[in-house]
Formats: C-alpha cells, structure tokens, sequence
C-alpha cells in the first residue's frame, strides 16, 4: 500500500492509501480515478517521493465533440 497526493494543476485536491499495483497499472494505462469531488480525472504522471508516497499528477479528461 502507497499514499497517493493526487495533485490537480499544482494543488492536492485529494490524498487516499491505494496499492501499490492498482497505481503502477493506472498510471501505464493513462486510466482515470474518480475523486470525492464527484469529478474523474485522467493520471498524467506518477511521482515517487523520498518517504514512500506518491505524488499522482492528474487532469480533466478531454472528450470529443460529436457532431
């Protein structure tokens, strides 16, 4: 288990323990994690800090317009 900072333009929005697997395997799949703000973001960048955790550098997903 890691504690994930999931960081939004530069700002923690959210800070939650997840396994250390589940993070490797959403991070390499670019996945997105539903915060408690109700809002899903997609991880752009995992970042291992020198005391164990991570910092998960994430952003609002892009969708396409239908026309």
């Amino acid at each position: 288990m890691i504690t994930a900072h999931f960081i939004i333009h530069g700002e923690e929005r959210e800070a939650r323990v997840v396994p250390e697997k589940w993070l490797e395997q959403a991070w390499t799949n670019r996945d997105n994690v539903l915060l408690r703000d109700g809002n899903t973001y997609r991880i752009v960048d995992v970042q291992h800090t020198d005391n164990g955790e991570a910092r998960v550098i994430v952003e609002a997903p892009m969708f396409a317009r239908g026309s």
